[in-house]
């Protein structure tokens, strides 16, 4: 039951129990209430799996570009030698700890 379009019409906002308990008994007096709907638990859980896989969808990006600035920062070049420097072959050098001169001598 939501009840707050009510509340806002008493000028102090200070909330106590006793105001929520008036302010329920007279929307519920006056009708003037909606029922909440539940989603059922299968949408509740894909509702949520949704949510959790934006929020790695978004820290995966972050990552992204947390990554390429630091590699701008030490490597400024590493970007011109791979149209994508997230490509499988880049992460491989990376991961076997290629230093900067070696791939320059590899031209």
């Amino acid at each position: 039951m939501q009840s707050d379009a009510l509340r806002n019409l008493f000028i102090r906002q200070t909330k106590t129990d006793k105001k929520d308990a008036l302010i329920i008994a007279e929307v519920l007096r006056m009708g003037r209430y909606t029922v909440t709907n539940l989603p059922k638990e299968d949408i509740f859980k894909l509702k949520n799996l949704s949510r959790f896989y934006l929020e790695m969808m978004s820290n995966l990006l972050v990552y992204k570009q947390r990554l390429l600035q630091i590699l701008d920062k030490v490597f400024p070049e590493y970007e011109k030698l791979f149209s994508d420097p997230l490509i499988k072959t880049s992460k491989e050098l990376l991961k076997q700890g290629v230093l900067p001169e070696d791939l320059v001598s590899w031209d």
